[in-house]
């Protein structure tokens, strides 16, 4: 019986002390996407090489892969890369942190359905077109921190 115990203590130790190293360990697990795939799309939509291409007005879906998507929204949104910068390199400020760079793009996200173990669909909506091309990023809120 005391060495159940000591079994028991220890692993009431471990479990504590994931508790205490990572919060998708014992309190609510928070949405982490992976990645997406352009689902159905119609009209002049396309991807190609990772890029979206869709004109002004038009609707699509994204499919989100990742962990505990189901029944919470994943927090997603886009953001215009200033000056047609391709990604935050070196000093270049990552534009998914800058609010009004995800409020303000062209890309909106609408509405997520979860519709299976690891995946739901993302309705995403073109609001404005710009003059020429614009590239936008895919934001994830982790952890309080867009990027």
């Amino acid at each position: 019986m005391v060495a159940s115990l000591a079994g028991l203590r220890v692993l009431w130790m471990i479990i504590v002390l994931l508790c205490g190293i990572t919060d998708s360990a014992c309190g609510q697990e928070v949405p982490q996407v992976v990645g997406l795939r352009l689902e159905d799309p119609e009209e002049l939509v396309c991807m190609k090489d990772r890029i979206i291409s869709a004109p002004e007005g038009a609707t699509f879906k994204l499919r989100l892969f990742g962990a505990n998507l189901n029944g919470s929204w994943p927090k997603v949104a886009f953001a215009e890369a200033a000056d047609g910068a391709t990604g935050a390199v070196g000093d270049a400020p990552d534009p998914c942190e800058e609010e009004s760079s995800r409020l303000e793009s062209a890309f909106q996200a609408k509405d997520f359905i979860p519709d299976e173990e690891f995946s739901g669909l993302l309705t995403v909506k073109v609001e404005r077109g710009g003059s020429g091309r614009s590239l936008h990023h895919l934001c994830a809120l982790s952890g309080g921190r867009w990027a």
